[in-house]
């Protein structure tokens, strides 16, 4: 885990007040919040970071909606399987300059 220093740095470069908390989304309520995340927003953008990421790293296909496809269904697992902390740590430990 990341300190909780660097953790809240980039939590606020999210957009994020206060604590950083995860939000448990479903496939259903994906794509409202996606299109209008409102409150929500930095909860899915740390999300689709780490997704975006894993999907640099790991992309078998080429194409816009691929990515979408793609990261869409990683956030949705993200969310619902990971905490805030783990999803900032591996933000962190992806992007170590982020976190300056």
């Amino acid at each position: 885990m990341a300190s909780r220093e660097s953790q809240l740095a980039l939590w606020q470069q999210a957009r994020g007040v206060g604590a950083p908390e995860a939000m448990h989304i479903s496939p259903y309520t994906y794509l409202p919040l996606s299109l209008d995340p409102g409150p929500y927003k930095p909860s899915l953008l740390v999300a689709w970071w780490v997704a975006n990421d894993f999907y640099d790293n790991n992309r078998r296909f080429q194409g816009n909606v691929w990515r979408q496809l793609s990261c869409g269904a990683l956030v949705v697992w993200l969310t619902r399987n990971w905490s805030a902390e783990q999803l900032l740590s591996k933000l962190i430990q992806s992007r170590p300059r982020s976190a300056a």
